[in-house]
């Protein structure tokens, strides 16, 4: 397991913008989803990816209590490859809990001041003990929400609105198929709205998705792809069977007895 954070210190010039403090994630594996505009970071989102085995997780929107030069909210972004299934578990639940978040944040304040973070950012310390005081605080559980166990794992893909209890129950399934080494996607979305925004998003996924929308009109259980029944063809303009007019049908029957006495008389 590798864990790295993202944040950024006091002043307003650029080397103090986000960025990792010490050493970077080789993958950066969430930018299909950011590029896609599937998600955004900058809001408190839940991002999981289990691929080859091995699960993947970013949880961001962990507030700060500091705050830059201009008085703006500072936030985290945690990112964890190799997770086991235990610390997924509590990683996701936290990441769920908005009361959650803000232990896991203070905590990260803890680990990592204001001053340390400055001088991390602008290259006058190295960052080098950043990953070992993560695992030390992941091994805690001082921060974490347990999640709630006993929820299936559900077939294909699916969303849900971020606040129906079914659904983050199913998300928690998921993200434990995901750690024991299912491949595919698990989300929180503030940028998809609709049912057919995560029609379309899960379409464009590689393996299946599980998707909690925060906003919208996403109404309970949906599930998506291959499963969902294909709607009925609209019927092509012109493609009724026009009714044959009353005395055109007439004229044929006259017609044809005409033929049939003339044959009789013959």
């Amino acid at each position: 397991m590798r864990a790295y954070l993202m944040t950024r210190g006091f002043p307003r010039q650029a080397v103090y913008d986000y960025n990792f403090l010490g050493e970077s994630p080789p993958d950066r594996w969430w930018r299909p989803f950011v590029d896609r505009r599937l998600v955004d970071v900058e809001e408190p989102i839940v991002l999981a990816r289990g691929a080859d085995g091995s699960l993947s997780m970013l949880l961001s929107g962990l507030p700060s209590a500091r705050r830059d030069v201009v008085d703006t909210p500072i936030r985290h972004t945690l990112v964890v490859d190799g997770l086991g299934t235990e610390l997924a578990g509590r990683l996701a639940a936290t990441g769920l809990d908005p009361d959650g978040r803000h232990r896991l944040g203070k905590e990260l304040d803890k680990l990592f001041p204001g001053d340390m973070v400055d001088a991390v950012l602008s290259g006058a310390e190295d960052g080098a003990g950043v990953g070992e005081s993560l695992d030390g605080l992941l091994a805690s559980r001082d921060w974490a929400t347990e999640p709630a166990g006993g929820a299936a794992d559900l077939k294909g893909s699916w969303a849900a609105p971020l606040g129906d209890r079914d659904g983050q129950a199913a998300f928690l399934a998921r993200i434990a198929a995901l750690a024991g080494g299912r491949n595919g996607d698990a989300f929180v979305t503030h940028s998809l709205t609709s049912a057919a925004g995560v029609e379309r998003a899960a379409a464009g996924l590689p393996g299946d998705c599980a998707i909690l929308v925060a906003d919208g009109n996403v109404r309970g259980m949906v599930m998506l792809g291959k499963g969902r029944a294909a709607p009925a063809a609209p019927t092509r303009p012109g493609a009724r069977m026009r009714p044959v007019p009353l005395t055109t049908g007439l004229s044929a029957v006259v017609l044809i007895a005409v033929i049939v006495l003339t044959i009789l008389l013959l």
